[in-house]
């Protein structure tokens, strides 16, 4: 009698054991920059338009860093102003 009670709680542990909920992989958050750029190398309709957007857009920040050290060289950016 013993062993079919120990028998039935083993299952029930068993069972209850595979019904709990199952840890998670942590979910991957992907800066605004890397998705976009996954996107671009994907086959999706637009993705060359993606690259093309990411591409100026590097371009334009490298001409705003370009200018922004120009300014910084020069001194305080009052430049051709007349003084009175």
């Amino acid at each position: 009698m013993r062993r079919h009670i120990f028998g039935w709680a083993v299952v029930a542990l068993c069972v209850a054991a595979g019904c709990a909920p199952k840890a998670q992989a942590p979910k991957r958050e992907f800066s605004e920059r890397q998705r976009d750029s996954l996107i671009g190398v994907s086959k999706l309709p637009g993705g060359t338009v993606v690259t093309r957007a990411l591409a100026t857009s590097d371009s334009m920040a490298a001409g705003a860093e370009r200018m922004n050290a120009q300014v910084a060289r020069t001194g305080d950016g009052s430049q051709g102003e007349e003084s009175k």
